[in-house]
């Protein structure tokens, strides 16, 4: 019995293992899935192994539809019977599955085949006890091959192109599976290893970790390591739907949450779900929490990295995949960053290479919108500057559109648009428009710009309101720059289809070489108003006009009223003109610019052909390639009204006259024909000046080497070399016919008797060119030169042969014979033999007298290139203004060996050799000079005419050894030297000094050591500082001096006209800048014995006195021109131009001043002071002043005439302010002038008695007080508020009577203007007090000196004397002459004023009676109405004749009757019309008055 359950069991596992038990067995499982569930299951075979594993195999379970759901081929599962029997899970330990095929699909609303099935076995292994908990199925192990599994949704398409969501079938399953686990609904197992690939795409899956679960809810990935090709995914990922079926739907009815953690998604595995991704072939790390569908997901924080230096940060909100085109895009960034070659593959070839430019980008925003319409509101920091946006940006057929606020720090805009000439710019504004680079941006912008960049300059200061393009702008734009200030307002518009430029504005100031549209100092000011049409010069219409124009160059300035330009154009005919203040230019004809300039062109090449002795290939160009085309007919007048102010801006030694003009005609019909006359009353260039000119050019057949015939004439009418030199008529005349050329020149100088007639024939023929001199003679020194006959110059290709020329008179003669090479470096030469020349021969071509006797041979090479002579010279007795600077003596031998010149020059003067010069020179090498100077006790004299403009009376000797070297043209000094016992003038102080001291030449400077100056009066200053250059180019000087009570000015009126006098100072001195820009700076301090004097002087009383320095004033050019009569010699001189000073003087009572304020009448302030003055001349000559002056000791210089002369004393405070303009100063000064008079006139109003001088009343009426008279001086020194007070407070009496009159005849003066003026003027002229109300004057208060008020007062004071006596000092000008006389007229009338009696004349010459007399005139009214009148006169009658016979005064005596009668018109007159209408225009009242001369009209 024991053994029976064994034996039973036994039994059991027998059966179980025979075919038919286990068949049976099938069919029963069979039945009972397929009654169970209603879906129809097929098993082939089970086969139980004892009781703890099962086989199947060809299980199948069908669909409603009669397809296969589920396919196993093989299916093995071990299991201990112990935890199944009597156990409600199931458990097992492994499952072994091979070829299982899962086919899901969608038939209909209740979703995928698989969902009701699972619900059925559900319900079928569902226990019946409700209240029992589900029983699990469980599987520890898993092992799962080459298995498929497939979804189809029938109610939706394939998808084409990429994974089909909506059908696929995933082949070659393969997986390790752990702990699977299913209950009800809910299946969950841990994966050790699966892979798989799409059948269709071939998606595969390489291998994937996780512990995955799935519900009826969704599916769940947790602790995901999945590789899937350059694609890893980790970390988390959850799938939520509300049912399977709804995976068929993925991207927007599955929820995914997703927690990646260093997660890769390749473009590559990520283009199987979104297509779009396949071109991109990118990689994308991400980090961060994602939640969300597919087609709407966000995250709160993120990491996406894409290439090497890519990482955005930050959160996100996408809405729209997979179709990236159309999702919308929330990201906000955070601390992110960019370069653009990591997302190259993402982003358009055009985008690239607009990102490309930024570089790496470090950026935090928000960015809103879709990949090709966003906003973008977020800092940007670039590597070519910062970027801040608020902008929407829009790209349509790859050109981005773009609007919004826009701040830009430090951005290279120039890099950027990929244009050089613009660089880094700031800006703030607002900006609408498209395109990036300058051929297609286009963009309206509202900014202010602080900053920009363009051709090199920073811009600042710009504000624009307008619409860009490449082309094309319309608006306004302002520009506040130091170098560059505008505004102008309209459109520029170059685009093809139209060329206009319509727009005004005003360039205030634009300083071109500032903003690097030139290299030299340029400024530009003007307003303007263009309106043209056309681009090209060829359609150029319309008009342009510039006015208010100030244009500078180089410290000179040109300023033009007003600039127009006018174009037309017909059909047929062109009109040009230009109108300015300098020019006025006319064209007229027809003519296209483009073949007139190419036609000038040609002619160029064919004459420079010809004259280069290349006939023949003149003829060929002429005919060939240079062969005239079109037709035109052109006349052109060119009126040079004012041409000097723009010649002078480039070349101040260059000028001519005003009304200058040039005409013609230029055409080609038939024949090209050129006519020309140019006329000038004056043309100057440098020192030569040319009067009356005129230049007459007319040329035929110009185009025809053989027919052209041309007549060309010029003549001057006077020329002037130097200062000194002068000849007349010169005239030149040339007959141009074919291929020769009759040549005359004549020219004479009536002063000398010199002359030159020069003749000469030019023939042109193939391969040369021959010039022969005929008739030709110079009379020069009365001396007679001729040159020889049949000489002759050979012009050919390889050269210029020279052949028996020499130009000779009875003792003298320079002979020229050989070879002019036209190329470097040839052999040829000239020889050239002086024998017995004067040197005297150059003084009519110099302002120095020279002197001495020239003989020697030369030779010379390379004429016209690097010119080299050699030979031997000797001059002998050479004398520069008769200073005798010594016998010089030359050698130059050549070395054909060493390719060398020896050099040996010399001069002796007085039997010593003072300056040698001996060496080497290599005219083939880099290194051309080896030479030695020696200066022995040579005198410095010999530089005095070449500097005596500004220095004079030099003196002195200079030894030293120098070493020259480098090129003849870049020379090499260096050496020490020293100067002995100098001397020196300073022209424009007019001081004298000693000096000596040190000079030493390095390669680059010449330093000057401790030069040692002492003035008259044996103080001394110290100079020390260099001279650098650049091998003797852009000269620099930075000398500084120390002084010491030094004489820096010894000037009288003579010399100065803005101040002159004596000056002591101590202080420093500087020399600092170039010599055309030279700065000199002074601080010092005045010291006892200086005296300046300041003369007050109008324009039209300055002194002509010289100047010694002449400041070139470039504002002005009517100056420049008015200096044309001055013919100093000026190429010899040390040019000082630009010249700046800048004096800062501390003034102490040492120094003593006069402020001349009127030199003919004496005005003067005088005095000794405190204050400190900065004296400024800049580079233009202006004088400027600035500083305060307080007097301390001092007094006001008053004369009337030179008759009555009273000194005001000088109070404080006193003082004189100057602000610039020395002759505009503030003055505020108090000045008293006290004198001992009688107060009887005060008294006598007082008590309204007659009280005689010295009779009873008061008991001082007969006695004498001090009284003061007060003058105040306030404003402008030239015209300032002139008032006075009478100051009584130095009376000392205890007389009662007294004191009350005074103080209320202070009261009157104090209410009564006219009167206080009155008492003044008898107090300063008669020395007493008048008496009240006798005699009134008109009070003045504003004048231009205190004489010149009391001068019209006495007028008026001795008038009233009488009412019929009229009483006038003529002081109307105040020129020199008016200077120093009085002219004095009077005029009393009798009967009533029928009887008039005039005396006119000047006060001067009082020993000449008859002078002293004047002109009389009497004349009576015969009516009442002055119609009728009878007048009687005698006149002094000055002629030449009577004054060079005799000095007595001729004077004529006459008598007139007139009548006067005023008309209109000459009918009015005869028709005796006695109506007359009021006179239009009146003689001068002064006339009318006096003299009643008639008045015709």
């Amino acid at each position: 019995m024991v053994l029976t359950p064994f034996i039973l069991l036994g039994l059991a596992v027998g059966l179980i293992h025979l075919p038919p038990i286990q068949n049976y067995i099938t069919d029963k499982a069979t039945n009972y899935l397929t009654e169970g569930t209603g879906y129809n299951t097929e098993i082939d075979y089970i086969n139980i192994r004892w009781f703890n594993s099962i086989t199947v195999e060809g299980a199948r379970i069908f669909d409603q539809n009669d397809i296969t759901m589920i396919g196993i081929e093989e299916v093995a599962v071990t299991f201990d019977l112990r935890t199944i029997l009597g156990k409600k899970d199931i458990k097992t330990k492994e499952a072994w599955v091979r070829n299982a095929d899962v086919n899901l699909r969608n038939n209909g609303d209740n979703g995928l085949n698989i969902d009701d099935w699972a619900r059925k076995i559900t319900s079928l292994t569902a226990s019946g006890d409700t209240t029992a908990n589900t029983a699990a199925f469980v599987i520890d192990k898993i092992t799962l091959l080459e298995s498929s599994f497939s979804i189809a949704d029938t109610r939706k398409d394939s998808v084409k192109t990429g994974f089909n969501y909506n059908q696929f079938q995933l082949l070659d399953i393969n997986a390790d599976l752990l702990n699977l686990k299913s209950v009800q609904d809910t299946f969950e197992i841990d994966v050790v290893s699966l892979s798989t690939r799409d059948s269709v795409t071939g998606l595969q899956i390489d291998k994937m970790e996780t512990f995955f679960r799935n519900s009826s809810k969704g599916l769940t990935f947790m602790d995901l390591d999945l590789q899937m090709g350059k694609t890893r995914i980790r970390d988390h990922i959850e799938f939520r739907h509300d049912k399977p079926s709804y995976m068929g739907s993925f991207v927007d009815s599955v929820d995914v949450k997703a927690d990646f953690n260093e997660t890769v998604i390749h473009t590559d595995e990520l283009s199987y779900f979104v297509p779009e991704f396949k071109k991109y072939n990118q990689a994308v790390g991400i980090n961060g929490l994602f939640e969300g569908k597919v087609n709407g997901f966000m995250s709160d924080k993120f990491e996406i990295s894409l290439g090497k230096n890519t990482k955005l940060r930050g959160a996100m909100d996408i809405e729209g995949l997979p179709n990236v085109d159309a999702t919308f895009f929330d990201l906000n960034f955070e601390n992110s960053e960019l370069k653009a070659t990591d997302i190259q593959n993402l982003i358009g070839t055009r985008s690239f290479q607009i990102s490309d430019k930024f570089g790496q980008v470090y950026f935090n925003g928000q960015f809103d919108g879709l990949v090709n319409d966003f906003v973008a509101d977020g800092d940007f920091r670039t590597s070519i500057g910062n970027i801040s946006s608020n902008v929407q940006i829009r790209e349509t057929e790859d050109i981005p559109e773009y609007r919004g606020e826009l701040s830009m720090q430090n951005f290279d805009l120039g890099f950027f648009i990929e244009e050089p000439m613009f660089q880094k710019v700031d800006l703030n504004g607002s900006i609408s428009g498209e395109g990036v680079t300058l051929e297609e941006t286009r963009f309206n912008l509202v900014a202010n710009i602080p900053k920009i960049g363009i051709n090199g300059y920073q811009y600042i200061n710009i504000d624009t309101d307008g619409a860009f393009a490449q082309s094309f702008f319309s608006g306004e734009i302002s520009v506040s720059d130091p170098n560059f200030d505008l505004f102008a307002n309209g459109s520029i518009d170059l685009r093809d289809t139209s060329k206009m430029i319509n727009i005004t504005g005003t360039l205030a100031k634009a300083n071109l070489d500032s903003i690097k549209l030139a290299k030299r100092p340029m400024q530009l000011s003007t307003d303007f108003n263009v309106d043209i049409e056309g681009l090209k010069i060829e359609n150029l219409i319309g008009e342009a006009f510039l006015s208010n124009t100030l244009f500078k160059y180089e410290g000179r300035d040109l300023t033009m009223d007003s600039l127009r330009f006018i174009s037309q154009k017909t059909d047929d005919n062109r009109f040009v003109e230009l109108k300015s203040d300098p020019i006025d230019l006319t064209l007229d004809g027809k003519f296209q610019y483009g073949s007139l300039i190419k036609e000038w062109q040609n002619i160029g090449q064919q004459y420079e052909l010809l004259l280069s002795s290349q006939l023949d290939a003149s003829n060929l160009f002429s005919k060939g390639e240079g062969r005239p085309t079109e037709q035109f007919d052109l006349s052109y007048q060119l009126d040079l009204k004012n041409i000097s102010p723009i010649i002078h801006l480039f070349d101040s030694t260059i000028f001519v006259a005003e009304n200058s003009s040039i005409n013609g005609k230029f055409s080609r019909s038939n024949t090209e024909d050129f006519t020309i006359n140019a006329q000038s009353e004056e043309i100057k260039v440098k020192n030569v000046r040319l009067l009356g000119n005129e230049i007459d050019i007319d040329a035929k057949a110009m185009r025809n080497n053989e027919k052209v015939f041309m007549l060309g004439y010029l003549f001057s009418e006077k020329q002037y070399y130097g200062d000194k030199t002068e000849t007349e008529n010169l005239t030149v005349e040339a007959v141009w016919d074919g291929t020769h050329i009759d040549f005359r020149q004549n020219i004479n100088q009536e002063s000398s008797g010199n002359y030159a007639e020069i003749g000469a024939d030019i023939d042109f023929f193939t391969g040369r060119t021959e010039l022969r001199f005929e008739d030709s003679n110079i009379m020069a020194l009365q001396e007679e030169w001729r040159v020889l006959e049949d000489n002759m110059i050979v012009f050919g290709k390889d050269g210029i042969e020279i052949e028996n020329f020499k130009l000779f008179n009875l003792d003298q003669s320079l002979s020229l014979e050989g070879q002019i090479a036209v190329v470097k470096d040839s052999s040829k030469a000239l020889n050239i033999n002086f024998k017995d020349v004067e040197v005297a021969n150059i003084n009519p071509l110099t302002t120095k007298e020279y002197s001495g006797t020239l003989n020697g041979n030369l030779t010379a090479q390379n004429i016209l290139f690097n010119p080299v002579f050699y030979g031997d010279l000797t001059m002998t007795e050479l004398r520069v203004n008769n200073f005798l600077v010594g016998d010089l003596a030359g050698k130059l031998n050549w070395n054909d060996q060493e390719n060398k010149f020896g050099v040996n020059f010399e001069i002796d003067r007085l039997d010593r050799k003072i300056i040698s010069l001996d060496g080497d020179f290599y005219p083939l090498e880099q290194e051309q000079l080896d030479l030695n100077l020696r200066l022995d006790e040579a005198n410095l004299r010999i530089a005095e005419p070449y500097v005596d403009e500004y220095f004079s009376e030099l003196g002195g000797f200079i030894n030293g050894q120098y070493k020259i070297t480098g090129r003849i043209d870049e020379p090499l000094i260096e050496g020490e030297g020293q100067i002995n016992e100098g001397k020196i003038k300073i022209n424009y102080l007019n001081t004298k000094y000693d000096f000596m001291g040190g000079v030493k030449f390095t390669q680059d400077r010449i330093e000057l050591n401790n030069l040692d100056f002492t003035d008259i009066n044996n103080q001394k200053a110290y100079f020390s500082g260099v001279i650098s250059h650049n091998r003797y180019k852009d000269i620099r000087m930075d000398l500084r001096g120390n002084l010491q009570q030094f004489r820096v000015l010894n000037t009288d009126e003579t010399t100065g006209e803005d101040y002159y006098g004596t000056g002591v100072a101590t202080g420093s001195v500087e020399l600092v800048g170039e010599a055309s820009s030279l700065n000199i700076n002074a601080n010092i301090r005045t010291e006892a014995g200086s005296r300046i004097h300041i003369p007050i002087k109008d324009s039209d009383t300055a002194a002509e006195n010289p100047e010694y320095i002449t400041f070139i004033n470039r504002t002005d050019t009517a100056e420049v021109v008015n200096q044309t009569e001055y013919v100093g010699e000026i190429v010899e001189k040390i040019k000082i131009e630009g010249l700046k000073l800048d004096l800062d003087i501390e003034v102490t009572p040492d120094a003593y001043a006069e402020i001349i304020i009127d030199p003919r009448t004496g005005d003067i302030i005088r005095g000794r002071g405190n204050g400190q003055l900065r004296l400024q001349i800049d580079q233009q000559g202006n004088f400027q002043m600035t500083g305060d002056l307080a007097i301390q000791d001092g007094a006001y210089n008053f004369s009337l005439y030179n008759i009555i002369t009273k000194e005001f004393i000088i109070e404080q405070p006193s003082n004189i302010t100057w602000f610039g303009d020395p002759y505009t100063a503030v003055m505020s000064i108090r000045g008293s002038y006290t004198d001992n008079v009688s107060i009887t006139p005060i008294l006598q109003t007082s008590n309204n008695s007659q009280v005689e001088d010295g009779g009873s009343g008061s008991s001082n009426s007969g006695r004498r007080f001090p009284v003061k008279v007060l003058l105040n001086l306030e404003g402008p020194l030239l015209s300032p508020q002139i008032s006075f007070d009478i100051d009584f407070s130095e009376i000392n009496t205890q007389d009662t009577e007294s004191l009350t009159a005074i103080t209320a005849f202070e009261n009157r003066l104090q209410s009564d203007e006219q009167e206080l003026n009155r008492q003044v003027l008898s107090l300063i002229i008669l020395g007493r007090f008048m008496d009240q109300g006798s005699i009134n004057l008109v009070g003045g208060t504003t004048s231009q000196s205190v004489s010149q008020l009391l001068s019209n007062q006495l007028s008026q004071f001795v008038a009233q004397l009488d009412e019929n006596l009229e009483v006038d000092f003529d002081l109307s000008g105040l020129s020199e002459e008016t200077l120093n006389t009085m002219r004095l007229r009077l005029s009393y009338t009798f009967l009533n004023g029928r009887l008039r009696i005039t005396r006119e004349g000047a006060l001067t010459n009082l020993v000449n009676v008859e002078s002293a007399i004047g002109d009389w005139t009497a004349e009576y009214l015969l009516t009442e109405d002055g119609k009728y009148r009878v007048k009687i006169y005698t006149r002094n009658s000055y002629n030449f004749a009577s004054t060079a016979i005799s000095t007595d005064s001729d004077f004529t005596t006459g008598a007139s009757v007139t009548q006067t009668t005023s008309f209109n018109t000459l009918k009015e007159l005869f028709s005796g019309i006695e109506k007359r209408k009021k006179q239009e225009n009146e003689e001068e009242p002064e006339k009318n008055l006096n003299n009643q001369k008639p008045n015709l009209r």
